[in-house]
C-alpha cells in the first residue's frame, strides 16, 4: 500500500468528538497515540506472484478465478476433442470454483480419469493427496 489508509489524525479528533457525547471519560492511551504517529507509508514496491499462470492454457478451468463460467462444448468438440470428453471438461469447468480451491473436485473429473488412465482410482488418490496448486499447474501444463 503506498498510502496509509488511517488518517489517525482525523480519526483521533472523530473519536474524540464522539467520546465527549457519549462516553465522557474515554482517554486514548499514549502508547496507542504514539504508535499510531509512527505509521509510515512504505518506500518498497508491494510484492507480486513470482510466476502467473496465464488463463489462457490448457481446457481445465475449474481453479481459474478469472475464466468466465461459459459454456464451450461445442468449441471443445471444434478443437477436436471427442463429444462425450468435452462434455465432462465444460461441466466440470463450470464447477463452483471456492469448492475447487478447498480441494472439493468435480464429479466430471473421476469421469475423465476413468477414460484416460489405466488405474484412475491410484491417480484420483494420488490427486487427492498432492497440494491443490501444484496438481494444478501440471494441469496447465497438459
Amino acid at each position: 500500500m503506498l498510502l496509509d489508509p488511517i488518517d489517525w489524525n482525523a480519526f483521533k479528533h472523530d473519536i474524540r468528538e464522539w467520546a465527549e457525547h457519549h462516553v465522557p471519560e474515554h482517554v486514548i492511551p499514549d502508547w496507542t497515540d504514539k504508535l499510531f504517529q509512527e505509521r509510515e507509508s512504505l518506500a518498497h514496491e508491494p510484492r507480486r506472484r513470482p510466476h502467473e499462470v496465464p488463463s489462457h492454457l490448457g481446457i481445465y478451468k475449474f481453479f481459474d478465478a478469472r475464466a468466465v463460467i461459459r459454456k464451450e462444448e461445442s468449441y471443445l468438440i471444434e478443437r477436436g476433442i471427442p463429444a462425450e470428453l468435452a462434455m465432462l471438461i465444460d461441466r466440470s469447468n463450470r464447477h463452483e470454483r471456492g469448492l475447487s480451491l478447498i480441494g472439493i473436485l468435480p464429479n466430471q473429473f473421476r469421469k475423465i480419469l476413468q477414460g484416460s488412465t489405466v488405474d484412475p482410482d491410484a491417480a484420483w488418490n494420488d490427486i487427492s493427496k498432492t497440494p491443490v496448486l501444484v496438481w494444478l499447474l501440471c494441469l496447465e501444463k497438459a
